[in-house]
């Protein structure tokens, strides 16, 4: 994805004395969603310096074959949870919108997943997209999702 972000941002991130530790560090490869299955990987970022959001969406075939990888910026701002929601909900309406049903969606915000799996959404805002990504894996005759 390219969300460009005020260089003075990395900056002071690197020269930051904060040190951040890992207790644990744990390996993950790509797993095929299956035969006829699609996958979609969702990413998203926050700029707050420039009041940007970037969405990245990938969607591959059981090969892990990319067909389409689009990315979008937009001058807006929310927060991680609601941009991370927002890409799921664009990538998941680009995989209907070209018949790449069913599929497979994977993001790296836990909470997002915690809240479609669950399938009850939230009162925030966060939950409002939450019933728009339940609506299109209901109607969009996917059995596949997170």
């Amino acid at each position: 994805m390219h969300t460009r972000c005020n260089t003075s941002d990395w900056k002071s991130v690197q020269q930051s004395d904060r040190l951040i530790s890992l207790s644990r560090v744990e390996l993950v490869k790509w797993k095929s969603p299956g035969q006829g299955v699609w996958k979609i990987n969702t990413d998203a970022a926050t700029c707050y310096s420039n009041t940007a959001i970037g969405l990245g969406i990938v969607i591959g075939d059981m090969s892990g074959i990319v067909k389409v990888a689009p990315s979008l910026k937009l001058q807006a701002m929310f927060s991680a949870l609601v941009t991370e929601a927002m890409a799921v909900y664009r990538g998941i309406l680009l995989a209907i919108e070209s018949g790449m049903v069913p599929f497979q969606i994977e993001s790296n915000s836990l909470h997002v997943v915690e809240l479609v799996n669950r399938g009850v959404p939230s009162p925030a805002v966060v939950g409002s997209i939450i019933s728009l990504i339940l609506f299109h894996i209901e109607h969009g005759r996917n059995q596949e999702y997170l």
